[in-house]
């Protein structure tokens, strides 16, 4: 619609008509929306009058008044770019190809009739194409994220959501592309922002669907299933980040049938291989579970192997030696054993694992110590730190994609539940998880640890 419309009553009336079912509409009705406040006698005289302008700007055939209906085109012939869009959007949306959506977004022009923002007969229709526009797009980039396209999914999505900010589905779908690009706190972000715009708006809590999202982002991926046999502890924390390595270990386990994780205390090396059995776990490559030795507290290497045992929920037979006995019981069975803290007890530790690799075919084992054990076919993954900040510049976002930067907002949230990574926090965080990492690597430091060692079991301290 041009701007040299001399009369701009007559310009409306063909945007009404435009954009009713069928292009007709009743006398009455186009009298109640252009002239509300006049005499009928006057505003059919006006009705009249635009309908002979429009006539002389667009043809002669353009637009009839006959029995008390107003039409446009009536003999055919119009193309209405609102009709095409929705139409494209409707047969898009039913089959979900990935290029009929692309289609239908380029027919896309903007939110409908801008220079009329402010008029109540177009907030209605408006307001549904912006709706099929997002759930076009919505759509679109849940099929991109599904074929791996993920950066073209969020380029689709992130503008898109500031814009609707209330729209759950659209921000789940958001939510899911930033945690496979591994931006997981930012995926939490964008949960913690819709449920507080919902709160404000509405003061409604997001749909189950959303808060079981944000459940699993929270720790960190999906349960083993409840029929899986285990005795793994239950996670009161987020697993941040090492999801590409958890994928490689998985698959190593598949090779070898002893994976060893090694690295200095306090990389991670515990919680990363609870994060690898939990994963194998909710598969059916180990039907008779995934279990976990802790050995951490166990002193007496003759403890090794009934401290397996109990976990392992078996009872030793008398009258055999413990490892002999246990690997006899395990057998037939097919699960992943963890034994986690083996660097106290490297020989007690190696002969058990020795026996129960030999006697146990279709046992795995995996062990956290910060040596190896040096057995036959044994795999050694040195786990490694997480990576940190560096430079003096600090980009807020480049910042926020840090595993390290993630793990300590996170467990400082805990504490302090106001705590954000912004433009004010971004140096101090920085300076702290790069200050706590050299602290916590000081601590671990083979030399230091046995200067420690020995101090504390001195009798005069």
């Amino acid at each position: 619609m041009e701007d040299h419309w001399r009369l701009r009553k007559a310009k409306t009336l063909v945007k009404l008509l435009a954009l009713a079912p069928g292009h007709r509409l009743h006398r009455d009705t186009v009298l109640d929306r252009l002239w509300p406040d006049i005499e009928p006698a006057a505003a059919a005289n006006n009705l009249h009058q635009i309908v002979y302008t429009i006539r002389h700007m667009m043809g002669p055939g353009s637009i009839t008044l006959s029995d008390d209906v107003v039409r446009l085109c009536p003999t055919g012939g119009l193309r209405v770019d609102v009709d095409m869009f929705e139409q494209t959007a409707a047969s898009a949306r039913r089959t979900g190809d990935i290029g009929a959506l692309q289609h239908a977004l380029q027919l896309w022009t903007g939110p409908l009739l801008p220079e009329d923002r402010y008029a109540d007969w177009v907030i209605e229709d408006r307001e549904r194409l912006t709706e099929t526009h997002a759930a076009v797009t919505t759509l679109l980039g849940s099929k991109l994220s599904e074929q791996g396209e993920l950066e073209a999914a969020l380029a689709l999505l992130e503008p898109l959501a500031s814009q609707h900010p209330l729209d759950e589905q659209l921000h789940r779908v958001l939510i899911n592309v930033l945690a496979g690009l591994g931006r997981r706190w930012e995926a939490i972000e964008t949960y913690e922002r819709l449920r507080d715009r919902l709160d404000d708006a509405y003061a409604a809590e997001p749909e189950s669907e959303t808060k079981a999202l944000y459940r699993r982002l929270l720790t960190g991926g999906k349960p083993m299933p409840t029929t899986t046999p285990n005795n793994l502890p239950e996670s009161s924390t987020s697993f941040i980040g090492r999801r590409r390595l958890l994928s490689e270990l998985a698959a190593s386990l598949g090779r070898t049938r002893l994976l060893t994780l090694t690295g200095v205390g306090g990389v991670g090396k515990s919680r990363l291989a609870l994060e690898l059995g939990r994963w194998v776990g909710a598969s059916t490559e180990f039907p008779d579970g995934v279990w976990l030795v802790e050995l951490a507290g166990v002193q007496d290497p003759e403890l090794v192997a009934s401290t397996a045992a109990s976990a392992l929920r078996i009872t030793l037979r008398s009258g055999r030696p413990p490892s002999t006995a246990l690997a006899e019981q395990l057998g037939p069975r097919a699960l992943l054993l963890i034994m986690d803290n083996c660097e106290h007890l490297l020989e007690a530790c190696s002969a058990l694992i020795d026996e129960v690799l030999a006697e146990c075919p279709n046992i795995n084992i995996v062990t956290t110590s910060r040596e190896p054990l040096a057995l036959p076919g044994e795999l050694v993954y040195r786990v490694p730190s997480l990576e940190l900040p560096r430079g003096s510049a600090l980009n807020l976002r480049e910042l926020s994609r840090l595993e390290a930067v993630q793990l300590f907002v996170e467990r400082a949230w805990l504490t302090a539940p106001s705590l954000r990574l912004n433009s004010k926090t971004a140096g101090p965080v920085a300076k702290s998880v790069i200050g706590l990492t050299a602290y916590h690597w000081l601590l671990s430091w083979p030399p230091l640890v046995s200067l420690i060692s020995r101090w504390t079991s001195s009798p005069r301290d």
